[in-house]
C-alpha cells in the first residue's frame, strides 16, 4: 500500500467516525461544527468556551459534558507546556472535525 493511499484510508475512517458521533449525538452538532479549526491539544477553557457557546442549553453541567467527551474517548487529558493540564483530541476524530494537528490547517 503506498502512503498516499493509507493517508487516504485514514481520512476516511476519520470522516465516518465522525459521522456517526454525528448521527448518534444529533444534539452536540453545533459543539462538533465549533471544533473545525481548533488545535489537537486544548485547554479547558476553550472546551468551557466553546460548550457555552453550543450546548450549555442542552446539556447544563460542564463537568458532565467533560465525562462524556472523555467516555465517548473524543478526548483524552494531555499535559500541555509546562505543567498546565488540557486536552487531546484523539487522532481519529482530527480529520473529520478538521482538527489543527500542527502540520495544516483543514
Amino acid at each position: 500500500m503506498q502512503s498516499g493511499s493509507i493517508v487516504e484510508g485514514l481520512k476516511n475512517a476519520s470522516a465516518q467516525r465522525c459521522d456517526e458521533l454525528r448521527n448518534e449525538y444529533k444534539d452536540l452538532d453545533l459543539f462538533f461544527d465549533s471544533l473545525i479549526g481548533f488545535n489537537i491539544l486544548t485547554t479547558e477553557a476553550k472546551l468551557q468556551e466553546e460548550w457555552q457557546k453550543t450546548v450549555q442549553n442542552i446539556l447544563p453541567d460542564f463537568n458532565k459534558f467533560m465525562d462524556f467527551l472523555l467516555d465517548i474517548g473524543l478526548l483524552k487529558p494531555a499535559k500541555l507546556q509546562g505543567k498546565e493540564q488540557g486536552y487531546r483530541f484523539a487522532e481519529i476524530y482530527t480529520h473529520g472535525f478538521r482538527i489543527y494537528r500542527g502540520t495544516r490547517k483543514y
